[in-house]
């Protein structure tokens, strides 16, 4: 599992029944680097259950970037509609 689809189910309510319907390499959206730091824009989709029990999909996206001297990952921006 990439590093955004377990922060995504970490956010859900019922993370164990989270499938992500795409592969992980095509929800990225853009990379870069800047100052030993890369940034990743990503987005994509996952199917989970909702609070009523329903399996309903969703879309996410969030700023996600690797800190290469500290080996860390970290996000923000993190929306899931």
């Amino acid at each position: 599992m990439n590093q955004a689809q377990y922060i995504v189910k970490s956010r859900l309510k019922s993370p164990s029944t989270a499938n992500f319907p795409y592969p992980a390499d095509r929800d990225l959206i853009g990379v870069g680097e800047l100052e030993g730091v890369c940034h990743y824009y990503i987005g994509g989709d996952v199917d989970a259950q909702n609070s009523f029990g329903g399996i309903v999909r969703n879309h996410y996206s969030m700023n996600l970037m690797y800190n290469i001297s500290t080996e860390r990952w970290g996000y923000e921006n993190l929306e899931i509609k």
